[in-house]
């Protein structure tokens, strides 16, 4: 789990989103895009999910996770780009 401190932790503080949010790190998989949208997909299968609102840093890992809209039509996507 992400320590406080480190950068997304900042940021989410910065606008009172932490605690009220789940950070996931990634670990070997944080800086490969495929890691990620793998995840975000097994985590489709693991739990009933409706919504998945991901904030990354990387345009490249939101590109691939975007490409799971195709996949599962009936969740509703938010990725956005920050910069902190």
């Amino acid at each position: 789990f992400p320590s406080h401190d480190n950068g997304p932790i900042h940021f989410l503080e910065r606008y009172d989103l932490y605690p009220k949010v789940k950070v996931v790190a990634l670990g070997k998989h944080a800086n490969i895009p495929e890691g990620k949208a793998n995840w975000i997909r097994d985590q489709f299968f693991i739990n009933d999910y409706t919504h998945v609102h991901v904030w990354d840093d990387n345009e490249y890992n939101l590109q691939y996770i975007e490409k799971l809209k195709s996949e599962f039509d009936d969740v509703v996507f938010d990725l956005r780009l920050i910069r902190f």
